[in-house]
């Protein structure tokens, strides 16, 4: 079982972190107060850089164990607790 996080990234930027492009409605992200637009810069204490860094951290979390998430939005950094779900 794979673990669900409620995430839609956006593959199409050049960022440094995970651009998302939506997160899916009643999904742990947008529980956590994620949002479009936010940048992943850091999940469970592993630096995210890439689409790469962010699926490597994914494998890494279990489900129903809260995991800090920090984020940025509208240039500020932020933190949230993010809790994954199963992906059904």
């Amino acid at each position: 079982v794979r673990v669900f996080t409620g995430t839609v990234p956006d593959y199409s930027t050049e960022v440094k972190g995970l651009l998302l492009g939506g997160v899916i409605g009643g999904g742990p992200a947008e529980q956590a107060g994620l949002q479009k637009g936010d940048v992943v810069v850091e999940i469970a204490g592993h630096t995210i850089a890439n689409i790469y860094d962010y699926t490597f951290a994914l494998e890494l979390l279990k489900i129903g164990e809260p995991a800090k998430v920090v984020y940025l939005r509208d240039g500020q950094k932020r933190e949230t607790t993010l809790t994954p779900a199963a992906r059904k």
